[in-house]
């Protein structure tokens, strides 16, 4: 229970603030991985002077506002498929001499597909069970997916995409970890305090020029929705049999469409002498297992699914006049990026690399003499400036020197 503040020579006593607070758990089965997006539908008698806040989240020191009827994203950070808890607060508070009244609060919990859910597939198939560590910040969660696809790629180039899709990096460290990071990681990892100091007696040579600054940043999306109805996507061509006991494998490229969804196959007039053993579908295409039961049976094979197909193509721009006026019109361009498929996630992309890239900043650029147990990331002192590591180059000739940039933070 607060003072109202009141300006002291127009009045010295209004009345009170009364906070109130109501917290409840609800019990869902996670996903691991998935983006937890909450909607809420509230019924509620609040007269004037009177606020209502919804807060929800993993735990509760962990909570994010809900806006009213606004799906939000609500961060889990928990590794574990299973049972738990989302929890939800409600704070009200009055002014006036009417209390109010909430009569009802539906929630609606989704799990939806994010850059999170797509680094853990790409990083689970690409790496062997002996090389399976890695590090996936829980920010991807907050970049929804509708529908994820890439044409045919390597994972590298796959993760990289992750990596763009969110303003983010993706490395693998000393210790063999690949860790994908979003776009403001750095400025969320500093706890000011320096592993090193770097005094000029340790220092071959040093220049500061000015960081590489991007004040205009544009991000054309990919938007991608299902067609009303399934088709047909894909067929074999020419003149086909199989004879008994015959496995055929047919890897399928869809002809028309870049990806579709709810895929099946069929055998033309379901022959008698033929099986589709097994189907395997991606984005793009599929593979297709045939087994024959009878020599010489022709066969024909078609593969039917829901076509998505590319609508609204948005170009979303975000900019800093400051940083504009400081240091001239700098842009950052993002296109052709299927990962990228709506305004709202391209709108949080662009903030998020415009709060890092806008501000003009001097990076510190050593030739000194290295120290091996620094890795990127690590905060440094440099004669009294503190800074992150972005670079680092180690060479050996009969002795130890390394090649630093350093960021001023």
């Amino acid at each position: 229970m607060l003072y109202n503040e009141c300006l002291y020579d127009s009045c010295l006593y209004s009345g009170l603030n009364y906070t109130g607070t109501w917290e409840k758990s609800y019990s869902f089965t996670y996903l691991a991985g998935t983006t937890v997006s909450i909607t809420i539908d509230i019924v509620k008698s609040v007269p004037e002077g009177t606020t209502l806040e919804i807060y929800a989240g993993e735990s509760l020191s962990s909570m994010v506002l809900i806006p009213g009827s606004t799906k939000t994203a609500v961060l889990f950070i928990s590794t574990t498929s299973g049972a738990t808890n989302l929890y939800i607060r409600a704070i009200f508070t009055r002014t006036s001499s009417v209390s109010p009244v909430l009569t009802s609060l539906n929630l609606t919990i989704e799990q939806e597909s994010s850059l999170y859910t797509i680094a853990s597939s790409i990083l689970n198939d690409a790496l062997t069970p002996s090389n399976s560590q890695w590090v996936i910040d829980t920010d991807l969660q907050k970049y929804l997916i509708p529908y994820s696809w890439f044409n045919p790629v390597d994972h590298r180039k796959a993760i990289s995409k992750v990596a763009e899709a969110c303003g983010g990096v993706v490395y693998q460290d000393r210790y063999g970890i690949v860790t994908v990071e979003a776009a403001d990681y750095l400025q969320r990892s500093i706890t000011g305090t320096a592993l090193d100091t770097i005094n000029e007696d340790r220092i071959l040579n040093a220049a500061s020029p000015v960081s590489d600054v991007r004040n205009r940043i544009q991000i054309q999306t990919s938007p991608y929705i299902a067609k009303a109805s399934p088709e047909k996507i894909w067929e074999l061509s020419g003149t086909n049999t199989i004879n008994n006991s015959e496995q055929k494998t047919y890897d399928i490229v869809f002809q028309d469409y870049d990806a579709a969804i709810d895929c099946s196959a069929t055998l033309g007039s379901t022959p008698s002498g033929a099986t589709i053993i097994s189907e395997e579908y991606f984005s793009f295409g599929g593979t297709i297992v045939i087994e024959g039961s009878s020599d010489a049976q022709a066969i024909t094979l078609e593969v039917e699914g829901t076509p998505l197909i590319q609508s609204g193509i948005e170009l979303i721009e975000r900019t800093d006049g400051n940083s504009i006026r400081r240091n001239g019109d700098r842009a950052l361009i993002i296109m052709d990026n299927p990962l990228i498929q709506n305004s709202l996630v391209a709108g949080i992309i662009a903030d998020d690399i415009l709060t890092v890239t806008k501000n003009e900043s001097r990076d510190i650029n050593l030739d000194w003499r290295g120290d091996p147990t620094l890795e990127l990331g690590d905060e440094v002192s440099i004669d009294g400036v503190h800074g992150v590591i972005i670079t680092q180059e180690f060479s050996f000739n009969g002795a130890l020197s390394a090649k630093m940039q350093v960021r001023k933070v």
